[in-house]
Order: structure tokens, then sequence, then C-alpha cells
């Protein structure tokens, strides 16, 4: 009987161990790749026509346009792995990344500017908007969060309560 016991809880200890073990399954990790440039254009491109609601006719224009546009506005994003660590910056150092930061800033938007008119000869103001103002109310309200409305009372207090 003993020996019986002994057997079932190692038993157990084994299969618990076992599907422990299964769930750790380290071959899956080197299997997935960060996606290349190229291919977050494609996927962004197919979203964005889902999105925009595009018509086959559309769609055919828009895509070679908007990779374009993608390859030229990432030509203008900084290279965060060259700015090193955040703490290890000087003061100087700072001041110095925040200029550059509007350089890049003021880069994209003439991008922006200069894609809109080829967009805008076959997208119609609201494609438009979601194209290049994906947020419209970002930034208004913390959490985009619509502000509440108070109540408004006589005297401006609150009623008090009945006991």
């Amino acid at each position: 009987m003993k020996k019986c016991r002994l057997f079932i809880m190692m038993l157990a200890v084994v299969l618990c161990s076992s599907n422990w073990m299964y769930a750790q399954n380290e071959s899956r990790k080197g299997d997935r790749k960060a996606p290349t440039t190229e291919e977050i254009a494609e996927m962004q491109i197919k979203r964005l026509q889902k999105t925009l609601k595009l018509d086959d006719e559309t769609k055919e224009k828009f895509a070679p346009l908007y990779k374009e546009y993608f390859e030229e506005l990432s030509k203008c994003r900084p290279d965060w792995q060259a700015a090193g660590k955040k703490s290890e910056r000087t003061d100087a150092e700072v001041k110095e990344q925040v200029k550059k930061n509007f350089v890049i800033q003021r880069a994209a938007i003439d991008v922006k500017e200069k894609y809109y008119e080829q967009f805008a000869e076959f997208l119609n103001g609201e494609q438009l908007e979601k194209l290049f103002n994906p947020f419209p109310n970002q930034g208004m309200r913390p959490n985009n969060r619509p502000q509440r409305e108070r109540p408004q009372f006589d005297n401006g207090q609150p009623p008090m309560p009945e006991w």
C-alpha cells in the first residue's frame, strides 16, 4: 500500500512538472522576428484601406503613394539608439536633442504637407482626416474623457440633505 501511494505521488509530480516544462517552450521565441519596414508599411496599408473604406480603384492609387509617403516619413525619424541613454546625457546634450527634435518634426510636417496634396486628389475630407490625424481629440483632456457637466443650483450651493 505504501509503494502504491508513493508511485501515485511520483506520477503526480512528473505529470505536473512536465506540463510546466511544456509551457516554457523556448523554440517559439526564436521563430518570431521583428517586422521589416516594408512589412510594417504593408500592414498599415491594409489597415488603412479598411479604415478608410476604399474602393478597388482608389486602393490601386493609394498603396504605392502611401509606400512612398511612409518611406519618406521614416527617413525623418531619429535614430534613438544613437542618442544614448537618458540617464547618461548631460544637460547640454538634452538641450541639443530637443533642438534636433524640432528639426525632425519640421521635416515630418513638410513631408505630410507634400503628400497631403497628392492624397487629396482621390480621398475625401473625412478620409484625409483619418489618414493624417488618426486621433483628433488627443491632447484635449487626459485619457480623452469628455468634461463632465456640473449641476447648476439656484444659489450656487448644493441643497442640504434633509435628516
